[in-house]
C-alpha cells in the first residue's frame, strides 16, 4: 500500500468517526469483572437474571417524566437486546454504560447507573442514578455516588458532572454530598412534556467533581 492511499484511509476513517460520534479519547474506563465494590454498595454489569427488575425499573413512574426520547423496554426480547448493547459496550469500554446497584452480597437489583463521555468537554463524564420506587430513599443514592465518583477519579477521569432540575432539593442535596458541587444554572435543559403536546424547557442545575 502506498503512503498516499494509507493517508487517503486513515483520512476517510476520521470523517467517519467524526460522523459516527466515535473517537478513541471518548473510551469509558473499563469496567471490572467483578464491577466497582464498595462497602456499602456494588455496581456490576448487568445480566440475564436482572431482566423482570430492569423491566420493572423502565415501566416506574417518573423515569421518562424529563426526556421524550427515554423509550422504556417492555418485553424480555427488548431487554435482551438492550443487554446485548451492553456487553458490547462493556467489552469496548463505550458509553452510555449502566451498571446494576445491588447491596453487597445480594444479587438483587436495585436500581441503574448510567455514565458517559461528554465529547465536548475534555475527559469529563456524566452520571445519572435511577432506583427502584421501593429502593428510592437516601441510602443507596448516597452509597452509589460514594462509590463511583471517586472510583472514575482513580481511572484518570478529570470531571464527574451530574444534573437536575432546578428547585430539585433532594437531588441537589444528593448530589453535593457525594462530592459533586454546584457549579451554576443551565437555562433550558430539561423538557417537560405535557398532555396538550406543549413542551416546556426547564432550568439544569450543574454539579461536578474535579479530580484531585
Amino acid at each position: 500500500m502506498s503512503a498516499v492511499t494509507a493517508r487517503l484511509r486513515r483520512l476517510v476513517a476520521e470523517r467517519l468517526r467524526d460522523r459516527l460520534g466515535v473517537h478513541d479519547d471518548a473510551r469509558l474506563p473499563r469496567i471490572p469483572a467483578e464491577g466497582v465494590v464498595a462497602p456499602d454498595v456494588v455496581l456490576r454489569r448487568y445480566r440475564p437474571e436482572d431482566a423482570d427488575s430492569r423491566l420493572r425499573l423502565e415501566s416506574s413512574p417518573g423515569l421518562d417524566r424529563w426526556d421524550a426520547r427515554c423509550r422504556s423496554a417492555t418485553t424480555r426480547a427488548e431487554f435482551d437486546a438492550w443487554l446485548a448493547e451492553q456487553q458490547r459496550r462493556y467489552a469496548a469500554a463505550r458509553g452510555p454504560c449502566s451498571l446494576a446497584v445491588c447491596a453487597p452480597g445480594a444479587p438483587d437489583l436495585l436500581g441503574d447507573l448510567t455514565f458517559w463521555r461528554l465529547r465536548d468537554r475534555w475527559n469529563s463524564v456524566e452520571l445519572g442514578v435511577a432506583m427502584l420506587p421501593d429502593a428510592r430513599n437516601l441510602r443507596w443514592v448516597l452509597a452509589t455516588g460514594a462509590a463511583v465518583v471517586p472510583w472514575l477519579h482513580a481511572q484518570g477521569v478529570q470531571r464527574v458532572e451530574a444534573h437536575h432540575v432546578v428547585g430539585h432539593d433532594a437531588a441537589c442535596f444528593v448530589a453535593r454530598a457525594g462530592g459533586l458541587a454546584v457549579e451554576g444554572v443551565l437555562r433550558g435543559v430539561f423538557p417537560q412534556h405535557a398532555g396538550d403536546g406543549t413542551t416546556r424547557w426547564l432550568d439544569a442545575c450543574a454539579h461536578a467533581s474535579v479530580a484531585p
